[in-house]
């Protein structure tokens, strides 16, 4: 696994023999007003791998984010989706708040997105990809 970035934020890593990114994203998010390194970031973690990768986002830790970045994760979406990402799996809490309106980007961004609670089944249900 390489390490592409961990920011106060979130962590970004690639496996490349899985064809596979992993992103952790910490509770500092929620506090977030600026990521100024969060698309290039993305952009290089995903030169780390070809297309009909996988995604395993962690957002587990992750309340409500900062309306101000929706514009942020909307093009990051769309870098990925035009990197022809095959699957994400996305692990959230019971109960969060961020899971409605992640949902929301992700239809409008035509990325295949699966939801879990448990980080295992995300990674196994990934490993079928």
């Amino acid at each position: 696994m390489a390490l592409i970035a961990f920011r106060t934020e979130y962590q970004i890593t690639v496996e490349p023999l899985k064809n596979r990114l992993c992103y952790k994203v910490f509770s500092e998010m929620q506090d977030a007003a600026a990521l100024p390194h969060y698309l290039a970031d993305w952009a290089a973690a995903l030169d780390a791998l070809q297309p009909g990768f996988t995604i395993l986002t962690d957002v587990s830790s992750f309340g409500q984010s900062n309306p101000s970045l929706l514009p942020l994760y909307v093009a990051t979406q769309q870098l990925i989706t035009a990197r022809r990402v095959a699957m994400v799996a996305e692990i959230y809490r019971l109960g969060s708040p961020s899971h409605d309106s992640n949902e929301r980007i992700s239809q409008r961004s035509g990325m295949p997105v699966r939801t879990f609670v448990d980080s295992w089944e995300a990674d196994k249900f990934l490993d079928k990809w």
